[in-house]
């Protein structure tokens, strides 16, 4: 059984990711090791979700690094085509003969 003062900082970290939200604020006092499971979790995926975007945004600079003031308007072109260049493998793994009760 968590503490008090563990589920006000398990909910601060939770806020830290995703932003304060009520609903989640309403569900503290039902927190357990499972929630810490959970956040864990959450916060592995954020943490590779954040180095994801960095690589990202360094292929669209072409390996620069250098995140200027509208640098993303600078590479518009380029990533739409990178992007666009990934959407068959999506679309076939999100199609919807393999989605469930389809």
């Amino acid at each position: 059984m968590l503490t008090a003062n563990e589920k006000d900082y398990l909910l601060d970290m939770i806020f830290a990711v995703i932003g304060e939200d009520q609903a989640v604020r309403n569900y503290k006092s039902g927190f357990n090791e499972e929630t810490i499971a959970v956040v864990e979790q959450m916060i592995e995926a954020n943490t590779s979700c954040n180095e994801n975007m960095r690589k990202l945004a360094k292929d669209l600079l072409g390996g620069s690094g250098t995140l200027a003031r509208g640098w993303i308007k600078k590479v518009l072109k380029s990533a739409k085509r990178k992007v666009s260049a990934s959407w068959p493998a999506v679309r076939m793994r999100l199609s919807p003969q393999k989605l469930p009760g389809a």
